[in-house]
This record gives C-alpha cells, structure tokens and sequence, in this order.
C-alpha cells in the first residue's frame, strides 16, 4: 500500500532528523493536524505531548538498553504531567523498514516486546494502563492520579481499515489522559488560527474548551464522529439518540448541533478503542475483515451522575478526594475503574514510587 502524501512526507522529515527536538517538533505537527482524536490534536497544538524516540540502532542495542531509555523518558514526562505541562506521551520507533513490512505476526511480536519494555506488560487484545499524576496546589505532598488507556498506532494502518490509527515513520505506543488534560490545560484561550487548523467550524469550536468533563464529552463525541472514511468506511461512528443505552441518562451539556440527534452514552467501533493492542491489526487485510465484530463502546465515564457520592461537583472537575474514613472509601468503591481514570484520585506521593522515582531525579 503507498502512504498517504501527509504520512509519506512526516515519515521523510522523521527519517532525516537529526535531534530529538526536531523529531518532536515533525510529530507534533503531523499530529496537530491529522490525528483524528481531538484531545491529541490539542495535546500536540499546545506541546503538551512528550516523546521517547527509538532508532533502529537503538533496536539493536540490548533490551536493557532499550527498557532504560524508555523509561527514562517516561520518568521525564512524568516529571512534566505532575507539573501540568504534558498529559500524554508516546513511545516511537523511527524505522524505515519497519514502516514498509507488512502487519503480521512478526510485526505483533515486535509491537509486544515494545509494549513490554514500557509498560511491563504485553498481553494482546487486554486494555492495558498507564498512571498519569498532576501536583495538587497548595498541598506540598498530594497529587491526583488517574489511569490512562495506552493504544498502538502503526503506519501500516494509513490507507487500510483501520486508518484512523496511522502514525508516520513505524510504530508507537500514546497514552493521553483526559482527565489530566481537564485539569491542567486552559484550551479555551483558542485562537481563529487554531479551530481552522483543527478543521472545525466556529460553533464546534466554541464547544471544546475543555475545561470540564461535560466539554469532554463533546469533544469524544466530535472525535467518533470524525472517524476516516477509510476504504471499508468509518472504523467508528456516533449511534442516533434513539438507539441510546436503557440508562436513560441526562446530557451534562448543551450538545452542538451537528450533535443533537446523536446518542451520547454509547457508540460503535469496529475496533475496540481501549484495548492496546488489537490482533486484527497484524492482519495483512487492507479491507475490514469480515470476520471481525463489531463493539458498542461508551462515552457514559466522562458524566454519569449516578454515583452516590456528595462530591461529584469536584470530581467533574477532575478531582476525586480521598478522606482516610470508612464512609469515604465505601464511596469511592462506586466509582467503575473507568470513571476513575477521568476523575482521578487524590492521594500521597509517597503512595506511588514510579512518580517518587521521577522526581528525585530532579
């Protein structure tokens, strides 16, 4: 399969690039303007994005070499996400020949061996997490955590199906948490220069700052609906409302109006958009597979409001407080694992040693 001209061109530029600082600023920009998830393309636009990038003479070094260098990046972002300056990172190989094999079980075996010397995990077809910290002002020991999904993104998927995960140059492993990015960054200061390179209109625009949970979800819904139309159709779409979940939910914000007849508790994918390393993506098949089913997913952890818990105004704003009490720990049992990667959790640093790690380093 060519690439794509976009993809063709950045994979160039990575090839050629001489620093780490040049390969960010190629990536970023390809990202800013051609990922498909809008929380990415943000993340890029406002450098709020860190990277570890991998040669191919990095991949010929030792795995020790390489899980080393990894998560020295990883501690580097860390240092940064606490800070409020990076709430995703993403793990690169720049490899010509790797970017121009074709997806297989060899290339499975590689992307998992990836996998694992960043995250220490390589199961295939599992959801697989990442922890993202932010400082809590005014606290000199407490942070908020949350759990990020981690997704692979490969430039063999440019002109297939699954189109929507292309990243130019090889293959990467991204992590972005929402519910960081809620909190930590102020995209409502956009610019006319900045919605029209993200390629939305004013009234979608005026509707992503997301500086709120219920923001977010319009900018999810914006991100499904924006799917490729790749060359099986769109890998994921919006429901209509009346096919919307028996929970009957009421909507937290104003939807805008390419919006409002749409379902906004759940959506179809023919992926399934959490888990980190779907096999159907080591399939040569440039055609969806037939085989393949499809996933009702959800958009209800950005807003469900039925929680029994007084603090949920808080949380919406990206803050799960944790009292050292009975009754609060029974509350926060009520919290699904997937609301609590967007609220977070507020604890101790001293609580999470990867974080501690990162920064004594400093």
């Amino acid at each position: 399969m060519p690439f794509a001209k976009d993809l063709e061109e950045a994979s160039v530029a990575l090839l050629r690039s001489s620093s780490n600082q040049e390969s960010a600023g190629v990536i970023s920009g390809w990202l800013s303007r051609f990922q498909p998830c809008l929380f990415g393309r943000i993340a890029a636009r406002l450098q709020g994005l860190s990277y570890c990038f991998l040669s191919e003479a990095d991949l010929n070094e030792s795995d020790e070499s390489i899980h080393e260098k990894i998560q020295t990046a990883r501690r580097a972002w860390r240092r940064r996400a606490f800070s409020g300056d990076a709430s995703g990172f993403v793990v690169l190989i720049i490899s010509d020949r790797i970017a121009k094999a074709l997806p297989n079980e060899s290339v499975k075996s590689l992307a998992k061996r990836l996998c694992y010397l960043y995250l220490g995990r390589d199961d295939d077809d599992t959801v697989l997490l990442e922890d993202v910290f932010l400082r809590v002002p005014g606290k000199e020991d407490a942070e908020i955590h949350w759990k990020a999904g981690v997704n692979y993104f490969s430039a063999h998927a440019d002109q297939r199906w699954w189109h929507d995960h292309r990243i130019p140059a090889g293959m990467a492993f991204s992590v972005n948490s929402v519910g960081h990015m809620v909190k930590s960054f102020q995209v409502a200061r956009s610019s006319e220069e900045m919605w029209q390179e993200l390629g939305l209109s004013k009234e979608d625009w005026a509707n992503l700052h997301v500086d709120s949970l219920g923001k977010a979800l319009i900018n999810a819904m914006l991100t499904i609906d924006g799917a490729a139309t790749a060359i099986s159709g769109k890998a994921t779409r919006l429901l209509d409302a009346g096919e919307r979940s028996v929970k009957q939910l009421e909507c937290p914000v104003a939807l805008p109006a390419r919006l409002k007849d749409k379902n906004f508790c759940e959506y179809f994918g023919h992926y399934h958009t959490d888990i980190t390393i779907p096999s159907e993506y080591f399939r040569p098949d440039v055609e969806r597979p037939c085989d393949l089913k499809g996933h009702t997913l959800d958009f209800t952890y950005l807003f469900n409001e039925n929680i029994e818990n007084s603090a949920f105004e808080e949380m919406g704003r990206g803050i799960r407080v944790r009292r050292r009490d009975r009754k609060a720990r029974s509350s926060q049992t009520r919290l699904t694992s997937k609301n609590r990667r967007v609220v977070g959790e507020q604890g101790l640093i001293s609580e999470h040693p990867e974080l501690k790690q990162a920064l004594d380093e400093v």
